[in-house]
């Protein structure tokens, strides 16, 4: 444990803790427990950008659309459409963020900002382009004093195409941490090729296992899987939607969606709407099987040992999928088309997965030592 003269140390968090996603969500609540277990007083920084704030964001996602880019007018529409349906979210991801995390006081800039023995970026994509596909750099530490301790953990680029300018901007920053771990090897080999040391992590949720997720969330692990196939996605792509029916089809068992956005509510299957932490992960640990886009939606199939199928997002993202499932052995889930029905027939080793996630476990757990105590 770490104290100074008795007192817990005090760790402050700047994630992207407040989208109305569940993989933001579960990322934020795991992150805070590692820093807990490690003895550590700890918050997550309540930042949330003006532009990104309520339903701001609406306006700022809505002005990448490309039809908005080709008729502004459409913005408008746009909002109106989307408007309701991010009030439901909103409202039902705030009260679980009340219940779930610990935050600081609301900062839109962030000028005066708690103290803090260490600062903490991570996990999830804080170093990726925001609503806007713009960079904040707030999220590079920017905003911390050269004297105080500063560290990444599980940070994660999203994209990996960055243009020469940014970039430039991002090695001047990094060189101000005292230490950077990511969650992709990915990123590791990025930031070797700009002369700077990183070592790989696992994502935070998966510093917890199945079962002490289950416990954390009050859920009783099943003696058998439930009767249908889930499908949880992020991204607006017609031939995941169509792989999850032929999934559903051959296992002949119904579908279930479950999404945080009522928009999917017409994209195949039964539709749940955001429903509690609680039922979120137990839908994906009672599914006989899952299809997912999702980072989160894998990396939680996998730690439930739910079999899944994972099909990769068209954003440019994907990388931080194959490198978890090249870590645990399972790039085998991984479906090439809507046709790629073949890992239906083959039983996954959950036993050699898990075995796996231990011993990684373990390493991550030995880097957050490391970096503590830097």
């Amino acid at each position: 444990m770490y104290k100074v003269d008795g007192m817990k140390k005090k760790a402050i968090i700047i994630t992207r803790h407040a989208i109305s996603n569940y993989g933001s969500l579960l990322q934020s609540i795991a992150t805070e427990r590692v820093f807990e277990n490690k003895g550590y007083e700890c918050e997550i920084l309540d930042y949330i950008r003006k532009d990104e704030y309520k339903s701001n964001s609406l306006l700022t996602a809505g002005k990448t659309k490309k039809y908005v880019k080709r008729c502004p007018p459409l913005l408008f529409a746009y909002y109106i459409a989307r408007y309701k349906e991010y009030l439901i979210a909103s409202k039902r991801f705030d009260d679980m963020r009340k219940k779930w995390l610990k935050t600081t006081a609301l900062y839109h800039t962030l000028d005066n900002v708690p103290d803090a023995d260490v600062y903490v970026s991570g996990s999830d994509q804080v170093w990726g382009p925001l609503l806007g596909n713009e960079y904040d750099w707030n999220y590079f530490l920017k905003f911390v004093s050269d004297d105080v301790k500063k560290i990444a953990f599980a940070s994660s680029f999203g994209k990996m195409a960055i243009e020469k300018d940014v970039k430039e901007v991002m090695v001047k920053l990094f060189l101000r941490y005292d230490y950077i771990s990511v969650r992709e090897k990915q990123a590791v080999d990025f930031l070797k090729s700009t002369g700077i040391e990183a070592k790989q992590i696992l994502d935070p949720t998966l510093f917890l296992s199945g079962d002490e997720w289950r416990d954390m969330v009050g859920s009783e692990k099943k003696s058998s899987k439930g009767k249908y196939v889930l499908v949880y996605q992020i991204h607006r792509n017609k031939d995941l939607c169509i792989y999850a029916e032929k999934v559903a089809e051959k296992l002949d068992l119904p579908l279930i969606r479950v999404s945080a956005m009522k928009h999917q509510k017409n994209w195949g299957g039964k539709f749940v709407l955001a429903p509690d932490l609680k039922d979120f992960i137990e839908y994906i640990d009672n599914a006989t099987y899952i299809v997912t886009d999702s980072f989160h939606g894998t990396a939680f199939s996998i730690n439930l040992n739910t079999p899944f199928t994972t099909l990769m997002p068209r954003t440019g993202t994907s990388s931080r999928n194959v490198s978890l499932l090249e870590l645990v052995g399972l790039t085998s889930q991984i479906a090439q088309n809507v046709n790629d029905l073949h890992m239906l027939d083959c039983e996954i080793d959950f036993t050699l997965c898990n075995k796996k996630l231990n011993e990684e476990r373990i390493k991550s757990n030995l880097i957050v030592d490391e970096m503590l105590k830097i």
